[in-house]
């Protein structure tokens, strides 16, 4: 018979609250009874080794402790001599991760000699307790334990021919290491210690293949070889094999009688290399103080340059940071030595690319001002293509900051070939360097990317004419018409100068009321300088069939009125502002305003 549902759940959580009663009660008696499970996740040792052959020993082992408070843990295999410091401690480890901790519990130590079969060699233990054996809780625990020993008494260190061979054993794990890393400190010597090709590095004849990675690290007394085996068995006792120079140590002479380590003695002075120092540096400040001068009198012609250009068009030079020019020159300089000095020589190169590209808005100018004024009557003058779209009206005074003039270009391949010659002699000695002067170079580019001509508004008189001139040769080379082009200039009422000029497409058989198709530009600033933007302009007769074939025309511009009041305009901007899109929709408006297309349509 099924019970109701609500008996079945009722049922359910009796069982679930019996079963967790349950688990919980043999919890508590196994944690009553002493249960408590630790591994040893890592085993780092530190071992510094003074020139009598004596060592520091310190095992930093991090603990991963289970069930109840662990008490004490054996560190079996220690040396046989080991006089163990009273200072070590145990903490958690997030608190001695980063450091010392503030409040370490503390150790207490029993030296025992431990029992081994017969015919084994002799073993030393350690019990440690921890927290004074009130034991630790479970959780992730750091435990530094340091200790004495005479490494030349116990027979690890020993002379072996022209040096000194050091056979070192640490302790035993029941459970293995992941990772297991010793450092040694050793007094330095004029030979490099490495570690020992000729031992194994493991007491187990299974594993005498394992290698393990070195990293030596030279300091002016001492010598740091940092070793790192990627693995330890279970039960398994690493041996550590290395060879160092004997003259670090006092070989063949008794302990006491040992003498400082070499490194230890003051060293020779010499007079002349320390001259020849002198020299080098006075010649690096030397070369460090041309290239300032040089680097700020670039600066400064290049705003001086920008100024007068902009005055010699009745325009205000605009730079991006308005300070003079001597002081906005000696800044970009400084910055830009400062930050190469950052890269190079502190090894800082986020701080370095940072100062180096203080150099670009020290340089940079927007677009130069012009007052504002209205634009007086005028009146629109045929004249013939030489005259309007001559390539030589659109050529003024040659600039080595224009990348578009030859002068320009032969600066820039320059700057280009100075600072290839400099990669590449950097690069000799360091490649990494090599790469950091290349890119602290770039900002060096914005003195021919900003305050030429190009940030300079346009006279529209002569900046317009090779561009229409482009676009009148390729309208003439495609049109499937015979087309007539007459270029314009609008020359202001009281002046003898132009000041803009359009180039007029008229077909040989138009349709009825259609006047011309023009072909100007305007000015638009942007972040890279001043772009001259083309437009076309068809002007019509209003209710002529030309004006109703445009309002049929999709995807074109919208009509408005003209200079009169029985004129309709058309106005349309090619999407890209080159001569080629530009001529082509040109093309496309002419074919559609032809007599026949019309009469077709």
């Amino acid at each position: 018979m099924a019970l109701p549902k609500a008996e079945r759940r009722l049922f359910s959580a009796l069982l679930v609250v019996c079963v967790t009663l349950l688990v919980s009660s043999f919890a508590a008696r196994a944690r009553a009874a002493g249960w408590v499970e630790l591994h040893v996740a890592r085993d780092d040792l530190k071992v510094e080794i003074d020139a009598n052959g004596k060592a520091i020993v310190e095992h930093r082992m991090v603990l991963l402790v289970n069930g109840g408070s662990l008490k004490e843990l054996t560190l079996r295999g220690v040396d046989a001599d080991a006089e163990l410091e009273p200072n070590g401690w145990v903490a958690p480890e997030k608190d001695a991760a980063s450091g010392p901790p503030e409040s370490p519990l503390p150790l207490t130590f029993t030296k025992l000699e431990a029992k081994v079969a017969d015919g084994a060699a002799p073993r030393t233990d350690v019990v440690v307790g921890l927290d004074g054996s009130a034991g630790i809780p479970r959780g992730r625990w750091i435990a530094v334990v340091r200790y004495h020993t005479d490494l030349r008494a116990t027979g690890a260190l020993t002379e072996d021919g022209a040096s000194a061979l050091l056979r070192w054993s640490g302790a035993v794990w029941d459970d293995g290491l992941d990772t297991t890393k010793a450092t040694f400190v050793l007094p330095r010597a004029p030979t490099e210690p490495r570690v020992a090709s000729d031992g194994g590095d493991v007491d187990d004849a299974d594993d005498e293949g394992a290698s393990s990675l070195a990293t030596l690290t030279r300091r002016p007394t001492e010598d740091v070889l940092d070793l790192v085996r990627p693995y330890a068995s279970k039960g398994q006792r690493v041996v550590w094999s290395l060879r160092a120079d004997k003259r670090a140590f006092a070989m063949g002479a008794p302990a006491r009688e040992a003498r400082a380590p070499l490194a230890a003695a003051p060293p020779r002075v010499d007079p002349l290399p320390a001259a020849f120092g002198n020299v080098r540096q006075g010649i690096l400040f030397g070369v460090i103080g041309a290239l300032f001068l040089a680097l700020a009198s670039v600066v400064a012609g290049h705003a001086s340059y920008a100024k007068r250009v902009a005055e010699e068009r009745g325009q205000t030079a605009q730079p991006l940071v308005p300070l003079p020019i001597f002081v906005r020159a000696v800044l970009a300089a400084f910055a830009w030595l400062s930050g190469v000095g950052l890269g190079l020589a502190l090894d800082a190169p986020l701080a370095g690319a940072l100062v180096a590209s203080l150099f670009v808005p020290l340089v940079w100018h927007r677009t130069a001002r012009q007052k504002t004024t209205m634009r007086p009557p005028g009146q629109w003058l045929a004249v013939t293509r030489r005259e309007a779209l001559g390539v030589g009206a659109a050529i003024g005074p040659s600039s080595a900051f224009d990348l578009g003039r030859a002068r320009g270009k032969l600066a820039f391949t320059a700057l280009a070939l100075v600072v290839g010659a400099g990669v590449y002699l950097v690069s000799t000695r360091s490649s990494y360097a090599a790469v950091l002067l290349a890119l602290d170079a770039l900002p060096l580019t914005a003195l021919f990317l900003s305050g030429v001509r190009r940030r300079l508004l346009p006279d529209l008189a002569v900046a317009p004419a090779q561009l229409l001139d482009k676009v009148a040769r390729r309208v003439e080379s495609k049109s499937k018409r015979a087309v007539r082009v007459v270029p314009k200039i609008r020359v202001p009422r009281g002046q003898a100068d132009a000041d803009e000029v359009r180039v007029v497409f008229l077909p040989r058989d138009p349709v009825r009321g259609f006047k011309g198709l023009e072909i100007g530009t305007s000015p638009i600033a942007g972040p890279g300088g001043v772009l001259l933007l083309p437009e076309i302009l068809v002007r019509c007769e209003e209710g002529s069939p030309a004006a109703r074939a445009l309002r049929d025309a999709p995807g074109y511009g919208r009509l408005s009125r003209g200079r009169r009041a029985d004129e309709c305009v058309l106005a349309v901007s090619p999407k890209i502002p080159t001569a080629r899109t530009t001529a082509d929709l040109a093309l496309a408006l002419l074919d559609r305003l032809a007599a026949r297309a019309v009469d077709r349509a």
